[in-house]
């Protein structure tokens, strides 16, 4: 990824209609009864970017955050070859970053990373529809899916 595109998205992604469909789709999918959050919930964003997505998750740890202040642990890693400090997780989510590694790379982390989740966990992943929506971005990020 060209260092001065993750700036830009650093800079637009709360407004911009592309980041705030994809956030708003996950709140959509996150309401629905059937997928049903616990109360302070174990939640993994397996690609957190510039952290956007990770503040909208936010609303879904405000329990926690009540007692713990420190609720949210930041830390690098490799898709290809997650770091899961914990298991029994409620919730996964990963948006456009297997994309980046490609599809068959990434197979063995996101099993890994569903096998973290607790009976009745879910997983949410968004990878791009069509190659032909690929723009100028999509090349700057290094895009590959």
């Amino acid at each position: 990824m060209r260092p001065a595109e993750h700036e830009i998205m650093a800079e637009v992604e709360r407004h911009h209609w592309w980041y705030r469909g994809l956030r708003d789709l996950m709140n959509r999918i996150l309401h629905l009864s059937r997928f049903e959050l616990p109360r302070g919930p174990r939640i993994l964003d397996a690609g957190c970017g510039t952290g956007e997505t990770l503040r909208e998750l936010g609303a879904w740890l405000e329990l926690a955050r009540c007692k713990t202040p420190d609720t949210v642990d930041l830390f690098q890693a490799d898709i290809l070859d997650p770091i899961l400090p914990q298991a029994d997780l409620d919730l996964v989510v990963s948006f456009d970053v297997i994309s980046e590694t490609g599809a068959e790379p990434a197979i063995e982390g996101l099993r890994r990373l569903v096998s973290a989740l607790r009976p009745g966990g879910l997983f949410v992943l968004h990878v791009p529809a069509y190659r032909w929506l690929s723009g100028r971005h999509d090349v700057a990020v290094g895009r590959r899916i």
